[in-house]
């Protein structure tokens, strides 16, 4: 069984972006002895990832990774699929244009072994770039964007929102806490619901830190 699984959806990714993410994932640093599965789950796109040559190149250099088409157009449907698609005790979720430092995977596994108590997980330092001018205002505010820098290892379980719950930018999540968010979610048990279609509105992200808080786990930065 492969110890972590890195699903990445997509629909009509801008192909500047999602090279870069596919890169960084191709050029992993992979402890000895582990091993990775990921998944890229097209979200319908138009065209097929699969007939992408970028994405071809990917594949080829990644045996561990394969295309998951799901047509329902919604955000979180397409990561449930990709947990369905793999085996792994640990998820690694990314957006299209999450890029990965080399050594994400490694920390990743060694904070799981250090802190088994935790059951999601993110990055302390998030770097914001945009591909395009923006106002002033908004590069001012790359917080908005989940952009942070938080040197230090923290968790908790404070049942309100604290300064080191993890953010939706490559969330680290325990299958069990994701499985039981599927049945919260499946039986309309909870609030908020991820991206579908077009509407970028979601609320996804916070609500699996609140359910592994609810199961008793903390979170980390």
């Amino acid at each position: 069984m492969p110890d972590i699984a890195l699903i990445i959806c997509t629909y009509n990714p801008m192909p500047s972006s999602f090279r870069r993410v596919l890169d960084s994932v191709a050029t992993l640093t992979i402890p000895p002895g582990c091993t990775v599965e990921c998944c890229l789950v097209d979200n319908n796109s138009q065209p097929a990832l699969a007939s992408i040559d970028y994405v071809q190149d990917f594949l080829a250099k990644t045996p561990w990774a394969n295309i998951i088409i799901e047509t329902t157009q919604s955000a979180a449907v397409a990561r449930r699929t990709g947990m369905a698609a793999t085996t792994a005790p640990v998820l690694l979720l990314l957006d299209d244009d999450n890029q990965l430092e080399a050594g994400y995977v490694t920390n990743a596994i060694r904070l799981l072994r250090q802190y088994p108590e935790v059951g999601v997980w993110g990055p302390g330092r998030v770097r914001v770039e945009f591909t395009e001018a923006v106002e002033t205002w908004v590069e001012a505010n790359k917080w908005l964007y989940q952009e942070r820098d938080t040197p230090a290892v923290a968790y908790g379980r404070e049942p309100h929102w604290t300064d080191y719950h993890p953010p939706g930018t490559g969330q680290v999540i325990r299958r069990d806490v994701m499985m039981h968010y599927k049945e919260l979610a499946d039986t309309n048990a909870t609030t908020l619901m991820g991206r579908t279609g077009k509407s970028l509105s979601s609320g996804e992200d916070a609500q699996v830190v609140y359910t592994a808080i609810k199961q008793g786990h903390a979170q980390l930065l």
